[in-house]
C-alpha cells in the first residue's frame, strides 16, 4: 500500500500509479486512521517514507489473487440483489452480477439473467452464449417485447465466436436504435464467451 496526504500541493506523482492500482484492483481506501501514527503500516507495500507528501491516505496496491477471484464470484453469484437502478448507473461499473458496458448494454451470468433483474434493467433482448446442454432457455418477462436469442457457443478454447460476431454485433445495434432499447449477454458465467 501506498500512503498518500490529501493536503499536500503535488500529487502527480502519485496519480499514475493510483490510476494504474484502481484498475487492476479497485477497493475502497482505507481511512487514515486505520494507518499506525507513523504514517507506515507495516503490512503495507511501500509508504513513499511516511510523512510529508505521503501520509494520510491508503493507496491499494496488489492484493493476493485468491481475494480478487473471491470478490468477482462473489459478484456474479448474488443476482437477487440487483439494482432496481442500474439504468442510472456509470458505464463499466457492476450491478450485483451485471455489469453495464453501455448506456443500452449489459453483461452477466446465467445466474443473473432472472425475470426481476431483466425488469429493472428493462431488458428488451436477452442474448444467450451458452449451449442448450449448458443452460436451458433464458426465462424471459411475460410481455412479447423482450427478444430472445440464441448464439450456441462452447466454452472451450476451440469455439468459433467468429462466426456468430457480426450477426450479434447487428442484432445489438438494432436494438439499440430502438426507442428505449437495453439488451442484455449471457453466458453461464458471464466472464468469456458473453464478454467476447
Amino acid at each position: 500500500m501506498k500512503v498518500v496526504n490529501v493536503n499536500s500541493v503535488n500529487h502527480q506523482h502519485h496519480l499514475d500509479s493510483l490510476q494504474a492500482t484502481l484498475l487492476e484492483d479497485p477497493i475502497t481506501p482505507r481511512a487514515s486512521s486505520d494507518v499506525p501514527s507513523s504514517g507506515h503500516d507495516p503490512t503495507a507495500g511501500d509508504t513513499h517514507g511516511g510523512g510529508g507528501c505521503c501520509s494520510g491516505i491508503v493507496l491499494p496496491t496488489a492484493k493476493p489473487v485468491q481475494n480478487q477471484i473471491q470478490a468477482l464470484l462473489e459478484r456474479h453469484e448474488n443476482p437477487q440483489k440487483a439494482v432496481a437502478t442500474a439504468s442510472a448507473g456509470a458505464v463499466g461499473t457492476s450491478f450485483s452480477g451485471v455489469s453495464k458496458l453501455l448506456r443500452n448494454l449489459y453483461l452477466c451470468g446465467g445466474s443473473a439473467a432472472s425475470v426481476p433483474t431483466m425488469q429493472q434493467l428493462g431488458v428488451t433482448l436477452v442474448i444467450n452464449a451458452t449451449t442448450e446442454q449448458e443452460l436451458p432457455n433464458t426465462p424471459l418477462p411475460c410481455d412479447e417485447t423482450t427478444g430472445y436469442m440464441r448464439v450456441p457457443v462452447k466454452d472451450n478454447r476451440e469455439a468459433d465466436l467468429d462466426r456468430y460476431f457480426n450477426e450479434v454485433a447487428d442484432r445489438i445495434e438494432q436494438e439499440s436504435v430502438r426507442a428505449e432499447g437495453v439488451t442484455l449477454v449471457h453466458c453461464v458465467a458471464g466472464v468469456s464467451r458473453s464478454a467476447s
